[in-house]
């Protein structure tokens, strides 16, 4: 499979970094647990057309594909963005457009930022930044339904990463959009998507700790010499970015076997969550290394994307879930792992 990818999404890929490392920049983080905005950069990603990113043209998007768009989200994991766009952009906005209009909520107005939405579904128990929101997509016992702001009755939870605001919704009524198979087969397909959204945020945070390791062990010394310069700290370093290298093309796969609706698109998924995770943890881990022990600490910028990593693992299954997944495919599906072959 040619995981290549053409220049003109080379070139939203780098417009997104330029926008995203200027307007999200870690002063900004920072005012985030002190009572910064968390949705302060939701009109612009509106405006430059990040959250039509996988709307087709003729309606106003970019027409990307998941696996495009999931070049996108690692950009927004690099730069730890608090606000939701992989949910939105990937994972709400196409399946709100299969309705199109749902009494007042208008994708038009999804599209232009006028109007936000969250997604509930029973592999996140905890919703993020469904509080303020303008209604709500909710899976629950093979129905999907609609609810607006005033039927959605919510409880913030406390999280360790101050970008995130979440909240477990304790209703799940409101007017009913699909049942049965039709729910079932919408509910599989946000689970693989919000899987694959979550393992690019993640290479996105692997990457950022990486660097962010790297310039530090030039700027600091010891022993009259860049800790840069030691080989134990190369090898910290260079096993991080091994790992993350050999995690993304597993991550842009299952993006792209979810488009061809492949009978292996479940397991794809599944490897690109726990490669991914196991990137990130890695990234995260050396990174502390690196930084000593003030790689803790709030004074250092490590400690934002270190959260992050810890907050996503949960998400869309967690690290158990997708072994389980894996092992049911190797021990009782009889998958091939011969070499040259590819699930």
């Amino acid at each position: 499979m040619d995981f290549r990818f053409n220049s003109d999404i080379l070139e939203l890929r780098d417009g997104t970094r330029a926008f995203l490392e200027n307007e999200n920049s870690v002063e900004r983080l920072r005012t985030l647990p002190k009572g910064g905005d968390p949705l302060a950069l939701w009109p612009k990603l509106a405006e430059i057309g990040l959250l039509a990113a996988v709307i087709s043209e003729e309606k106003g998007g970019l027409g990307l594909g998941v696996d495009d768009c999931l070049l996108l989200v690692e950009e927004a994991g690099r730069t730890c963005l608090p606000e939701p766009f992989s949910e939105t952009a990937l994972l709400l906005i196409p399946l709100l457009e299969q309705f199109d209009e749902i009494g007042s909520i208008k994708l038009s107005d999804v599209l232009s930022g006028k109007t936000r939405g969250a997604i509930v579904h029973p592999l996140n128990p905890f919703t993020n930044h469904i509080e303020g929101a303008d209604f709500a997509l909710v899976f629950d016992n093979q129905t999907l339904r609609i609810q607006n702001a005033d039927e959605i009755n919510n409880i913030s939870q406390t999280s360790i990463d101050p970008g995130r605001k979440i909240s477990s919704v304790v209703d799940r009524n409101g007017q009913i959009l699909a049942d049965g198979i039709v729910a079932t087969r919408m509910q599989k397909d946000l689970e693989a998507k919000g899987a694959c959204a979550v393992a690019a945020e993640l290479c996105g945070l692997a990457d950022r700790m990486i660097s962010l390791a790297t310039e530090y062990s030039k700027t600091r010394e010891q022993f009259g010499q860049q800790i840069g310069a030691f080989q134990a700290v190369k090898h910290l370093l260079a096993n991080a970015k091994t790992k993350l290298e050999f995690a993304r093309p597993v991550v842009f796969r299952a993006g792209a076997t979810i488009e061809k609706d492949s009978a292996t698109s479940e397991i794809a998924v599944s490897h690109a969550k726990l490669a991914a995770y196991d990137a990130a943890l890695l990234a995260a881990e050396n990174a502390i290394q690196v930084f000593g022990g003030m790689g803790y600490t709030f004074e250092v910028d490590l400690h934002f994307f270190m959260k992050r990593v810890w907050a996503l693992n949960g998400l869309w299954g967690d690290r158990n879930y997708h072994l389980a997944r894996i092992d049911k495919a190797i021990f009782e599906n009889n998958i091939s792992l011969n070499l040259g072959e590819s699930f």
